[in-house]
């Protein structure tokens, strides 16, 4: 979805993904494969960007949230893993949505790495509350037919 501004691309990807969040009025988009390299928050215009203080950049997930919603949160965001995390939304009359970023190992991964995966990403499911909306966004490095 991010333009393909090769002659005049900015500096930092991030400023990129802020003018896309603001030109296509998106109000929260989930990353994958992000890297990351501040410790804690940041903001660009338009946009702010956050990661786990223990992060360390390999590879990741994330949530761009446009800056206007973003100072609207109690809790901005919360790291299960460097795979993924989670971003409360409150909606209306008290209620809640849960937006997950996920970005799955791939199929060259261990299946000890595929399993933890997927047990991390139920245990987050378990423990959001009922009545909440659940959405999971991710990158769950499918493949159909042969390679």
């Amino acid at each position: 979805m991010l333009l393909d501004r090769l002659k005049s691309r900015p500096e930092r990807r991030s400023t990129l993904v802020a003018k896309e969040l603001q030109q296509y009025h998106m109000d929260v988009v989930t990353l994958a494969e992000r890297r990351i390299h501040r410790k804690g928050d940041f903001v660009e215009k338009s946009a702010g960007y956050g990661r786990e203080e223990t992060y360390k950049g390999e590879s990741g997930v994330g949530f761009a949230v446009k800056t206007t919603l973003a100072s609207k949160l109690k809790e901005l965001l919360c790291a299960h893993s460097d795979r993924l995390m989670f971003l409360r939304l409150p909606l209306r009359k008290g209620r809640y949505a849960t937006l997950i970023s996920a970005y799955a190992p791939t199929m060259n991964s261990s299946e000890d790495d595929k399993l933890a995966f997927y047990l991390s990403l139920l245990e987050i499911i378990h423990n959001i509350p009922h009545e909440e909306i659940v959405v999971i966004l991710s990158d769950f490095n499918a493949r159909v037919g042969a390679d």
